[in-house]
């Protein structure tokens, strides 16, 4: 049974899964995940665990087939939520229904894994900052959901750490490979949850039982939240440098719950960073929407990996390159051989660096021949924009575009003997602009609940270098796999664990914050959504478009001034009931989010006290001329200096009248609470998908910025 300590005492969970709903049948499931009411336990039963138990014996379905498990009860929650989960067949499924205490259902559906450099790209300082501010995270409590770790990993090592903090009630989990002897004063916890699992596939090959990482998915999150400092860090070459986490000096407790990239148990509650998803870049994509988590989108930084392609004649052609094997710098014959398409022709010239267009065979076909005929090395022209599958080579390739490529045919055309080199390992800094939103980031706005802004931050997602699993490959090639420490991933689980970084940060400085505090004093102190060019931040796609809040949220984030925000925008328990009775959820449905057996609806609102707004003006019946009165009400807690005034800034939205009352805070100290509207009004149906602006709080001494996105929006979503 799973301890209802190891979840309550965490200071933040990183959520790096997403669900994956395409593709199942729940007729296919024989797992559920089942809520209770905690209150219907009759008084005979000693624990809720003996409860459910003779709940799953009673409605037992003699004329099944025996389980593949012992017990067909798999786990008992009492933390996350009330309930378990259990095999049952479809007859017992509907019993259940009827038990005194049931609440819901739901199949124990599959899940995806969304799949350093960057505190400095972040502005994280040794010596100035949120870091020595925050002494680094020290004494905070990371939780990972995710697919393991591999405790030997440098960056889990525990010099400079401090005790074990005496509020810790969880554990380190015996199993295959791993005992609680390898957990220490960093990794302080470890749990692994695979009976689901192995219930649904019993015929699997589940050889790490414990928490071990083999994937190497676990290890890098973590190892990105809060990795110690490790010297000489590097893939292949690439990124060199130390390593280390946003929260350098915070303990983590790993929960390894997914298992050949299938299946994960989350907990909501406390603080919870969660990736946005990676189904990115139409609208209406995000996966983790809930409003009591921080929703992360992931964005590109000023970092590139590359190799070099030096013709004889001097130009030098820099293209992507993660090619992890040696290549010799010396000068070669090149050789044009357009479509690639003959291996003969390849195999007369494998001494030599052939050069291949995409034409008549695609490109793929290109590159099996070209690895195939074993020649040197290959320089492959498209306007494909080459993604990690192809600069990850498996051989010396350098893939160029269109007009480096005719720069290269033309040298070979003119030159009586054309010879190029090519090296690799190459990384370049400070490369402009970044950040940008990346195409695989998922865009809100959020199906399950439009009225709350989503995602909510943008954190660097895109080429991260962390820590990995030696049982797994970091690449694998036709011929060969290759091993290593470290590995660098893209994907939004890679954006989700630097928000959790920070965040430890901002605990570690502000230990009575609550979640929501928190989240604010991340989103309210944002980089004004400015790049590195001083220009507003764009879409990695669509010809540089400039991103909105739907792409990236509040912006990018701001580790330093997260520490001091001003002012925050806090929010209840009650709060969220409000907006779930908003939200006309049943009464039933309330239960199993909040896990209380009662709840009382005071304020039925979809107008959370959150650091952002969104409008809808999506009214497509509506007259051209017919407008619409959009109002929020917003309430500031002063965690600045005492005595402070605060002036309301608007940015114009075009088509819109927008307007704060009152346009002047004025704080007579510490912790007071004061209010505003803002006020939108436009028309019921726009044409634009949308608009977007942002309201600042500016104090009197420009000490504080507290910035919040707008948005209006046309977009119609379907059911989710």
């Amino acid at each position: 049974m799973a301890s209802a300590n190891d979840l309550k005492i965490l200071c933040f969970i990183i959520f790096t899964i997403s669900y994956l709903t395409s593709n199942y049948s729940a007729q296919s499931a024989d797992t559920y995940i089942v809520h209770m009411d905690s209150s219907a336990m009759p008084k005979p039963f000693s624990s809720h665990h003996t409860w459910f138990s003779a709940i799953v014996s009673a409605i037992s379905d003699d004329s099944a087939p025996p389980p593949t498990t012992t017990n067909k009860l798999i786990y008992s929650y009492t933390s996350s939520i009330h309930g378990f989960s259990a095999i049952l067949t479809p007859s017992e499924l509907e019993s259940l229904k009827n038990t005194p205490g049931y609440l819901s259902s739901t199949p124990d559906f599959p899940l995806k894994l969304h799949t350093t450099h960057t505190p400095q790209f972040l502005g994280l300082s040794y010596d100035h900052g949120a870091w020595p501010a925050s002494s680094y995270g020290d004494g905070v409590i990371i939780g990972v959901v995710d697919t393991g770790v591999w405790p030997e990993s440098e960056s889990l090592k525990d010099n400079g750490m401090s005790e074990v903090p005496a509020r810790w009630k969880g554990e380190c989990e015996t199993g295959t490979q791993f005992n609680s002897s390898l957990c220490n004063k960093k990794l302080i916890g470890a749990r692994f949850f695979n009976k689901g699992f192995t219930a649904n596939k019993p015929n699997s090959n589940t050889v790490m039982s414990s928490c071990r990482d083999t994937d190497g998915h676990g290890t890098h999150t973590s190892s990105t939240a809060a990795g110690s400092f490790v010297n000489g860090a590097s893939y292949f070459g690439y990124g060199s440098g130390v390593a280390s986490g946003l929260a350098p000096r915070a303990h983590l407790a790993m929960y390894k719950v997914v298992w050949n990239l299938s299946q994960v148990y989350s907990s909501d509650g406390i603080f919870v960073a969660a990736s946005a998803g990676n189904s990115g870049p139409l609208f209406g994509t995000i996966e983790n929407g809930a409003p009591w988590l921080v929703t992360v989108g992931a964005g590109t930084i000023d970092r590139e990996f590359h190799g070099v392609l030096t013709l004889g004649d001097g130009v030098r052609i820099s293209f992507p390159s993660l090619y992890p094997g040696d290549c010799s710098p010396k000068a070669k014959p090149l050789v044009f051989l357009d479509g690639c398409e003959s291996m003969a022709i390849l195999e007369r010239v494998q001494d030599k660096i052939v050069v291949c267009r995409d034409g008549l065979m695609s490109l793929d076909d290109q590159i099996d021949n070209v690895r195939n005929s074993k020649v040197l090395a290959a320089v492959f022209i498209s306007n494909f924009s080459f993604s990690d599958f192809y600069t990850r080579s498996e051989f010396p390739a350098a893939f160029i575009g269109i007009m480096d490529g005719k720069t290269v045919i033309d040298y070979i055309n003119k030159s009586s003997d054309p010879i190029g080199s090519t090296e690799f390992q190459k990384t370049a800094l400070g490369t402009k602009p970044a950040p940008k939103v990346d195409a695989y980031s998922s865009r809100g706005p959020f199906a399950y609940c439009p009225s709350v802004l989503k995602p909510d931050i943008l954190a660097p997602g895109t080429s991260v270098l962390a820590s990995w699993s030696p049982l797994s490959p970091v690449f694998a090639g036709h011929d060969r796999q290759w091993f290593g420490s470290f590995n660098i991933l893209s994907g939004t689980s890679m954006a989700a664990p630097h928000v959790a970084g920070v965040a430890a940060l901002v605990r570690a400085a502000h230990p009575d914050w609550s979640p929501a505090a928190i989240r604010s004093a991340i989103m309210t102190t944002t980089t004004d959504s400015i790049d590195n060019t001083m220009n507003p931040i764009k879409n990695n796609l669509n010809l540089n478009s400039p991103a909105t809040p739907l792409d990236m949220g509040a912006g990018l984030i701001n580790p330093n001034k997260a520490l001091e925000p001003g002012l925050i925008y806090n929010a209840t328990a009650q709060d969220y009931i409000n907006l779930l009775c908003g939200m006309k959820l049943t009464k039933r449905e309330i239960q199993v989010i909040t896990r209380a057996s009662s709840h009382k609806c005071l304020n039925p609102s979809l107008d959370l006290n959150y650091p952002s707004f969104i409008a809808y003006f999506n009214d497509v019946g509506s007259s051209p001329n017919e407008q619409i009165v959009q109002v929020f009400s917003r309430t500031l807690t002063n965690v600045g200096e005492g005595g402070s005034s605060y002036t309301a800034k608007l940015t114009p939205m075009e088509g819109l009248k927008v307007k704060v009352e009152p346009r002047k805070l004025v704080f007579s100290h510490k912790y007071e609470k004061l209010s505003y509207k803002l006020i939108l009004e436009g028309p019921k149906w726009m044409e634009e998908d949308v608009v977007h602006g942002h309201l600042s709080w500016v104090s009197s001494d420009g000490k504080y910025v507290v910035r919040s996105p707008i948005v209006a929006t046309s977009i119609i979503l379907g059911d989710p």
